[in-house]
């Protein structure tokens, strides 16, 4: 004997043996399969994804999340389900790490002054050869660079990676703690 659940976007069956080992204990599906107990059949309105990352996490006992599944979606259903306590916290913890990173990514995508070319630049694209400068300033007098003699319109004499303004190493600086905060 198995167990249908229909949901919004297909069905999944679940044999017996397997409710048996890992679905089987207090929480909002035995609750629905003991108030059905004479049919096999049980409706949702859920999507299915979410459902098959619950039950697989049950079988798994480790927090498995399938494609295109909302954290949040996710851990509302699985609290209002009555899942497991070291499911819920696992969710929760998985959506803190995501913000993390996607601020992480937005720091690679925020353009940031340089400090020795003036030019902009996102640190996913600095190189070794992003930044062409010269180290001195232009003597007007000589119309040579003071740092290597270089005339106006000169290959500067230094490459490197840029470098970013005081200001915005403040900015990393607060996204990293506000990070190490949560």
């Amino acid at each position: 004997m198995s167990f249908i659940i229909e949901l919004r976007d297909g069905t999944i069956t679940i044999p017996k043996k397997m409710y048996e080992l890992y679905l089987d204990f207090d929480w909002y599906l035995s609750g629905l399969v003991n108030f059905n107990l004479g049919e096999n059949k049980i409706s949702l309105w859920e999507d299915k994804n979410v459902v098959m990352s619950i039950f697989d996490s049950l079988k798994y006992k480790k927090l498995i999340v399938h494609e295109n599944v909302s954290l949040e979606y996710l851990y509302i259903l699985a609290d209002m389900w009555c899942s497991p306590k070291w499911l819920i916290d696992g969710i929760k913890e998985k959506q803190q790490t995501n913000q993390q990173m996607n601020e992480k990514i937005n720091i690679l995508h925020h353009t940031f002054n340089c400090y020795h070319c003036s030019s902009g630049f996102r640190e996913i694209n600095n190189t070794p050869n992003s930044c062409k400068h010269h180290l001195r300033m232009f003597n007007h007098n000589t119309n040579k660079w003071n740092c290597c003699g270089g005339s106006h319109g000169s290959d500067p004499c230094i490459v490197g990676f840029h470098v970013a303004q005081i200001y915005d190493f403040n900015l990393v600086y607060n996204l990293i703690n506000k990070n190490q905060e949560t």
